[in-house]
């Protein structure tokens, strides 16, 4: 719960009328170049009433990892609707459409073609022929969620039981991905 949009579209608002976060993560401090990521989002409800909630969210996010650094940059706006089906249970369906930004610096990369059959030698060409080395370009994601709650507002933690059940699909258009002329990814 503590980044719901990553898990699914279709969490936004889901447990709570307004829900924030801020992340900030280090991976991997034992590899020369550590993975690096923030990330923010906001999820809330703009409209209410008993049976219907409009849903929505923002994030954004920047990542850098390893050698040669891989830059990822992106936000997303998230849009859907949250239906009560039973006096416990829950419907949400939400869709997501955002802007992402991914780049490489491959100078600071170590290829296998630079090994002289001893020892990495950097004076030896690595090959390596990039089209480009920044991509951009729209995302999209969709999710439903599932949702039992038994609290009814109360919040006591010995009678609560809930449960929650989801699919959410990210990239769907399928977004380009390879830096390379002749790759896909």
């Amino acid at each position: 719960d503590l980044a719901p949009l990553q898990l699914n579209p279709a969490m936004a608002g889901v447990s709570t009328q307004l829900h924030a976060t801020l992340h900030s993560r280090t991976q991997w401090r034992a590899v020369p170049a550590p993975f690096n990521t923030l990330y923010a989002s906001a999820d809330f409800r703009f409209k209410s009433n008993s049976n219907w909630k409009l849903i929505g969210g923002i994030d954004a996010y920047n990542d850098k990892s390893g050698e040669p650094t891989l830059f990822t940059n992106g936000i997303n706006f998230y849009g859907g609707s949250k239906i009560k089906i039973g006096s416990n249970t829950s419907l949400s369906a939400a869709l997501s459409v955002g802007f992402r930004q991914i780049s490489i610096r491959p100078e600071n990369g170590l290829w296998g073609s630079q090994f002289n059959g001893t020892e990495y030698d950097k004076n030896i060409n690595s090959g390596e022929v990039f089209s480009t080395l920044q991509l951009s370009g729209m995302t999209s994601s969709a999710g439903v969620v599932f949702n039992y709650s038994n609290s009814q507002g109360r919040r006591v933690i010995q009678t609560k039981k809930e449960f929650q059940f989801g699919l959410g699909a990210y990239h769907l258009n399928r977004p380009d991905n390879s830096f390379l002329s002749a790759g896909t990814d």
